[in-house]
């Protein structure tokens, strides 16, 4: 198995069990950063509303589900021009990459009948911690590939994998 069909084959079938469980996680960004963090207020009264309802659902409700009532107050915050003025500021705190594409398809994804595509798959992100190893062969060539958890506190973990290597490949987001 070559590089490229050990990512279509293995990372996204392993990405999909994860799928419902990180992407699609009432989660709005920490506690609504722009209103302190960028100076940006909500753009109307109605939407001040919902990013309280939107804080007291998501407290409340199960990882990796999404009622109907929390997606509604997700789509019309989406479409608040304060949320739009903060989204196009998001450089200036931490907001996931893909969270305009999966705010952008809430319609399709809150479906219940909803699977995945593979757009889906691959714009999500499975927070690592830890180190996840995966092995696989391409020719004649045996790879070991690391996965290693991105937060400050987990990158003194990784010395260890660099013992006895010949070769890094770095892989990152280019969107990063």
């Amino acid at each position: 198995m070559c590089l490229t069909e050990f990512f279509t084959r293995e990372v996204i079938r392993k990405k999909s069990k994860f799928f419902l469980a990180t992407s699609c996680s009432p989660r709005w960004p920490s506690s609504e950063p722009w209103t302190w963090m960028l100076g940006i207020d909500f753009g109307s009264a109605a939407a001040v509303e919902d990013g309280q309802k939107l804080h007291n659902l998501s407290g409340s409700i199960e990882e990796g589900t999404m009622p109907s009532e929390l997606a509604e107050v997700i789509k019309r915050l989406w479409r608040d021009s304060g949320v739009q003025a903060a989204f196009e500021r998001a450089a200036e705190y931490q907001l996931n990459d893909s969270a305009s594409y999966y705010l952008s398809e809430l319609d399709r994804i809150t479906k219940l009948d909803y699977l995945p595509t593979e757009q889906d798959m691959l714009r999500s992100r499975v927070k690592t911690t830890g180190i996840i190893e995966e092995q696989f062969s391409c020719k004649e060539l045996h790879f070991r590939m690391f996965d290693v958890g991105g937060q400050r506190s987990e990158r003194k973990k990784w010395i260890h994998c660099f013992e006895g290597v010949t070769c890094i490949i770095f892989c990152g987001a280019l969107s990063a």
